[in-house]
């Protein structure tokens, strides 16, 4: 293609792209449904039960994949299973090339908020042509870290649609302080100026800020938007194996929810997660699995955390930061990782390795506030750029302040040594010892 018609196709705005991809979307014909692939946190939950609402309502029949990482393998049995358009909400930044390819023609929306694993960006990518739309805030300029979340860029794709899905913005916030809540110590923090989260709290009388916190009504009440948020990381995390997902796109987000069934579900999936922290907390108290580097504090929590999906680990790192100087177990000096071994999946309900069972952690890298106040001045070095060493094919879902890859258990200790003398390698390029 030459450069001229890439200038063309790579400067134009988000609201083009989103304009387009609606346009082709209203192309397709009813006759098969649309498959919804999305995250099992509250940001991709959000998405998803916003994208179901706004396509059944325009006529489209749906169906759903909640899938934790953008593994390819999903998207292979997805493609191979589902006949009509797929839209993949909060993943698939990182693998946008491989999706493509695995696409094979087949209308493929991508909304996500994570950093394009493309290398050289949109020039090595067509993100818009006849049957492949990429809507994500990056590609734009636009951060990803605290300016849109997957479920504020699907909103906007509904309201796109029709003005009449402006009723879901409220469900687009709980998705977006999901994804906010850990980054902000400070009491109060508010979304930025302009930015696609700030936009959707604008359109909605169903969410306020008040005394220092959003809320949001849902089943006719005010709630704190963080703890809605964390009720649905719990069902998508904790629950992943155990229908939670679905709870969350057919039950919790619905108006009139039955708050008793909500209570319980959420109730016995907590009661479950807190007993499987302090037994990883024990764990780390007796140095089990335990690796330390100068920069590094790695920690697997073997197999405490099985039945559970691999949300849980970066939740837990999370807790951790968040209890640092009550409970003494980290330094707050060091980029925290932790490991979680990768059980079973499925696709449609198919059992399918992704990858293979039992060999290969999931490891999330979470920095400490006063890190992340670092690499925010150019002092530490960014997550995202720090996962990439560890295992490129897995690494996705990532920001500037946390992230996540996927590494074989037997080369991790040689991975934390090459995320170390990365580390260190920064440090000296900056004059920092």
């Amino acid at each position: 293609m030459p450069e001229s018609d890439h200038m063309i196709r790579n400067k134009v705005s988000l609201e083009a792209v989103i304009g387009m991809a609606k346009k082709r979307l209203f192309e397709e014909p009813r006759k098969y449904p649309i498959t919804v692939v999305h995250h099992n946190d509250a940001d991709g939950l959000s998405s998803a039960y916003i994208l179901k609402n706004v396509f059944e309502r325009e006529g489209f029949k749906t169906q759903f994949c909640c899938s934790e990482r953008t593994y390819l393998r999903v998207f292979d049995e997805v493609f191979r299973q589902a006949s009509g358009p797929v839209v993949v909400a909060d993943l698939g930044a990182t693998k946008e090339q491989q999706i493509k390819k695995i696409s094979q023609g087949r209308l493929t929306i991508i909304i996500d908020h994570h950093k394009s694993g493309t290398p050289g960006g949109l020039m090595e990518l067509d993100l818009i042509d006849d049957n492949f739309f990429v809507i994500n805030s990056c590609n734009h300029g636009i951060s990803g870290d605290d300016m849109a979340s997957a479920s504020t860029l699907s909103y906007a794709f509904a309201k796109e649609i029709s003005l009449e899905n402006k009723e879901l913005a409220h469900i687009a916030l709980v998705g977006a302080i999901g994804d906010r809540n850990h980054d902000n110590e400070e009491i109060g923090y508010q979304f930025k100026p302009d930015g696609y989260d700030m936009r959707a709290f604008a359109d909605t009388d169903n969410t306020k800020f008040e005394f220092g916190k959003y809320h949001i009504m849902l089943n006719r009440e005010w709630n704190d938007a963080e703890e809605l948020a964390k009720q649905v990381v719990t069902l998508g995390s904790i629950g992943y194996l155990k229908g939670g997902p679905e709870f969350c796109l057919n039950k919790f987000f619905e108006k009139d929810h039955d708050d008793s069934e909500v209570e319980k579900r959420v109730g016995e999936l907590t009661a479950k997660q807190l007993e499987a922290y302090d037994k990883a907390k024990k764990r780390i108290r007796e140095n089990k699995g335990v690796i330390s580097e100068d920069d590094i504090m790695y920690f697997d929590v073997g197999d405490v955390f099985a039945g559970m999906g691999t949300k849980t680990i970066g939740d837990f790192c999370e807790d951790l930061m968040g209890n640092a100087t009550k409970e003494g177990l980290i330094d707050t000096a060091k980029y925290l990782m932790g490991g979680q071994t990768i059980e079973i999946a499925s696709v449609f309900g198919k059992p399918i390795n992704v990858p293979k069972e039992g060999e290969w952690v999931k490891v999330s890298i979470r920095a400490s506030y006063e890190l992340i106040s670092d690499i925010n001045e150019g002092r530490s070095l960014q997550i995202d750029e720090l996962v990439s060493l560890g295992n490129p094919n897995y690494c996705d879902g990532c920001h500037e302040r946390k992230g996540a890859t996927v590494i074989l258990k037997k080369a991790v200790p040689s991975c934390l040594e090459l995320f170390q003398e990365k580390i260190k390698e920064f440090k000296k390029s900056k004059g920092i010892h």
